[in-house]
C-alpha cells in the first residue's frame, strides 16, 4: 500500500516571497498548448495547459510551473529535468497546485523522477509524488558537476518498475547547499536471496575525487531499502531530524525482509565531518543472504559529529563503528545518543556472518590506527545485549569480545550498572511505522542521568574574557559550516555553555586544526573549565535530550508516516 506523508502543515508550495516570478505557467496530464499559452496569472486545466516535457525544455529563471492534480504517466527519460537553471532570487518553482494530488508513474525500466545532472541549481521542486522510477532523486552525475541551490520538499518517492540502481537517489560530484527536507523516500531494492540496491546517498563510498559538501537532509522519512537505507559520505553534510528505518519488507521465498539502515564508508580527508543530528534510527531487519543486516548501521568514516540520536529496536547492534577497504573510523564524537533494545535478535545468529558480538548499543572493530580515539560520551545505553550474552553496551567485536582498547569511553549511562534511566515513555509495542511518535525519550523528573553527563571538553586558553578561546578538542562542535547560505533553512552555530555559568553564546566559527572557537558574545573564562552544548541545572544531561525546566519546549517532531 502507498504510504501518504502527515505534513507538519499545508503545503507552502505556493507562497515564495523571496523569489521574483517572471511568468506562472500551468501543466497537466492531457496538455497540448504550447509554452507561450500556457502562461496565464489564473489557472488554465486540461488541453489549455502544456506538457510535462513542454515545461521542462522552457522553464526559466524566476518561472513558476504548476501542475494540476493527475497522473503523468512517464515512459522515457524523466520526470523533471529543467534544461535551464535559476538564479539566487529567481529560482525555478516546479509545483504541485493548492491542494491537488500530482503523481508521476513510471511505465518503463529506466526513467528517472527528478533529475538535475547537468549543473542545474536554484531549483525547487514541492508537493508531488513519484512513483516505480528507476532513478527517484539525482543532483550531480559521474561526469557533470552536481547543482547547488536545489529545493526539494514535500515530495514522495516510493518504489522501482522492474530494473534497479545500485541507489535511488543521490546527490554527488560537488553538489553543494541542497535542501532535501520534508519528503519520504523508500521501498527500492530487493532480495533475491542477495540483498540488492538502497535508497538514498550523499557523496561516492570511498572516492577521492568527490567534493559534495554543504547539502543539508532534515525532517525527511526513508524507509525501506535492500543493502541499507541511508549512505553519508562526502564532508560538512547535515542530516539531521529524519526518521530512518528498514524494517522486513521485501517478499523473498515467503518470507519479508529487511537490512542495516544506516552506511557510511570512506577515508578520511576525502570523506567525513559529517553532522548527524537528532534523528530517529532504528527497526533494522535481518535479510535473505549471510549478509550481516538487522543493524542501526556501519559507520566507516572520521571527524563526524554524531549525538542527539536515538537508535533503537536494531536486532543487532545499534551502530557497527569499523573500517572498510580504504577506509578508516577515528576521532569520531558520538555524544549525547540514546540506544535503547539493540541486539534482541528473536532466533539468535542465523547466518555464517553474524557472531554474538555484532550486537548490544555499539558494536567496534576496535584496531590501533584504523579504528581508534572515538570518543563515546554522554550516551544512554539501556536494555541493549544478545541472546546468549548479559546486558552490555559497547564491545570489541573481534574475539574476546572485551571492552574496546582504543577509544574514549566516559560519561555514558549504562543499564546494567546504572538501572532505568526513566524515560517519559517506552511501553507499548514497537510499530515501525510510528518510529517518529511512538516512544518518548524524553527524562523523567526524577531520572538519574539529568546533570550526570559529562563536559566535552576543556578550555586551553590561559584565563580571560573576549569572544576566542582554544579548547583540548574543538572537534565536538559545529559552527553552521557556512550553510546559512541556504535561504530555505535556518543553520547555526551550536550555542555552548561554560561549566558553572548560566550565560551561552552561538559559536560562529570553529577552526578544528588549531582548536580554537569564536563565539558571538563575550565570555568570561579560566583555563580548565569546561565546555559544553547550552544545558539545565548544574551540569549536561546524559541521552538525547536535555531534560526541560521551567516550560521550555519540547524537542522537535519528525514527520509520521501513515499507511
Amino acid at each position: 500500500m502507498r504510504k501518504l506523508i502527515l505534513l507538519f502543515i499545508v503545503l507552502p508550495s505556493f507562497i515564495v516571497t523571496s523569489d521574483v516570478w517572471a511568468g506562472t505557467y500551468w501543466v497537466s496530464p492531457t496538455g497540448t498548448a504550447t509554452w507561450a499559452n500556457c502562461q496565464s496569472a489564473t489557472p488554465l486545466s486540461g488541453t489549455a495547459c502544456c506538457s510535462y516535457s513542454t515545461a521542462n525544455t522552457n522553464a526559466s529563471a524566476g518561472d513558476t510551473v504548476y501542475y494540476r492534480g493527475g497522473t503523468y504517466y512517464i515512459s522515457s527519460g524523466s520526470a523533471i529535468i529543467p534544461s535551464n537553471s535559476g538564479t539566487s532570487g529567481n529560482r525555478i518553482i516546479f509545483s504541485a497546485y493548492t491542494n491537488e494530488e500530482v503523481i508521476f508513474e513510471s511505465t518503463a525500466a529506466t526513467v528517472a523522477a527528478v533529475t538535475l545532472q547537468n549543473t542545474q541549481s536554484y531549483i525547487k521542486v514541492t508537493g508531488m509524488k513519484f512513483y516505480k522510477f528507476y532513478y527517484h532523486l539525482l543532483i550531480g552525475s559521474a561526469t557533470v558537476a552536481g547543482g547547488s541551490h536545489n529545493e526539494i520538499s514535500y515530495c514522495i518517492f516510493e518504489g522501482f518498475y522492474s530494473s534497479l540502481n545500485w541507489i535511488a537517489s543521490r546527490i554527488r560530484n560537488g553538489a553543494s547547499y541542497n535542501h532535501i527536507h520534508r519528503n519520504s523516500f523508500g521501498k527500492y531494492g530487493r532480495f533475491t536471496p542477495n540483498d540488492e540496491s538502497a535508497v538514498f546517498g550523499v557523496g561516492i563510498e570511498e572516492s577521492t575525487t568527490d567534493v559534495t559538501r554543504y547539502n543539508l537532509i532534515e525532517y525527511n522519512s526513508f524507509y525501506h531499502g535492500g543493502h541499507h537505507v541511508v549512505e553519508l559520505h562526502g564532508r560538512y553534510n547535515v542530516f539531521r531530524f529524519n526518521n530512518v528505518r528498514n524494517d522486513p519488507w521485501s517478499l523473498y521465498n515467503g518470507q519479508l525482509w529487511g537490512n542495516r539502515v544506516m552506511y557510511m564508508v570512506g577515508r578520511w580527508p576525502y570523506i567525513g565531518r559529517n553532522l548527524i543530528h537528532g534523528n530517529r534510527i532504528g527497526y533494522g531487519g535481518e535479510c535473505a543472504d549471510d549478509d550481516i543486516g538487522g543493524s542501526g548501521g556501519s559507520y566507516g568514516t572520521s571527524y563526524n559529529i554524531i549525538r542527539r540520536n536515538v537508535i533503537f529496536q536494531n536486532p543487532l547492534y545499534g551502530m557497527f563503528v569499523t573500517s572498510y577497504t580504504g577506509g578508516e573510523a577515528n576521532h569520531n564524537k558520538i555524544y549525547n545518543n540514546t540506544y535503547w533494545y539493540n541486539g534482541w535478535s528473536t532466533t539468535g545468529p542465523l547466518k555464517k556472518n553474524w557472531s554474538n558480538a555484532l550486537s548490544h548499543g555499539i558494536s567496534t572493530r576496535d584496531t590501533n590506527g584504523v579504528v581508534y580515539n572515538n570518543v563515546y560520551k554522554n550516551n544512554i545505553f539501556y536494555q541493549n545485549r544478545n541472546l546468549v550474552d548479559a546486558e552490555r553496551d559497547i564491545v570489541k567485536s573481534d574475539y574476546p569480545f572485551a571492552v574496546p582498547s582504543y577509544e574514549i569511553i566516559e560519561g555514558n549511562w549504562h543499564g546494567a550498572t546504572h538501572g532505568n534511566p526513566k524515560f517519559v515513555d517506552i511501553s507499548g509495542t514497537p510499530d515501525p511505522d510510528l518510529i517518529a511518535t511512538q516512544f518518548d525519550f524524553r527524562l523523567q523528573s526524577d531520572s538519574g542521568a539529568i546533570d550526570k553527563g559529562m563536559f566535552l571538553t576543556t578550555i586551553t586558553s590561559s584565563s580571560g574574557s573576549g569572544t576566542q578561546f582554544q579548547v583540548a578538542d574543538a572537534g565536538y562542535f559545529f559552527d553552521g559550516w557556512g550553510m546559512s547560505v541556504i535561504p530555505t533553512a535556518t543553520i547555526q552555530g551550536d550555542e555552548m555553555q561554560l561549566e558553572g555559568q548560566s550565560q551561552r553564546a552561538r559559536i560562529t566559527n570553529v577552526d578544528y586544526s588549531t582548536n580554537t572557537i569564536t563565539v558571538d558574545t563575550s565570555l568570561t573564562w579560566t583555563e580548565g573549565q569546561g565546555i559544553a552544548l547550552a544545558y539545565n541545572g548544574s551540569a549536561p544531561d546524559q541521552g538525547a535530550y536535555e531534560y526541560q525546566r521551567n516550560g521550555a519546549p519540547n524537542p522537535p517532531q519528525n514527520l509520521r508516516i501513515l499507511q
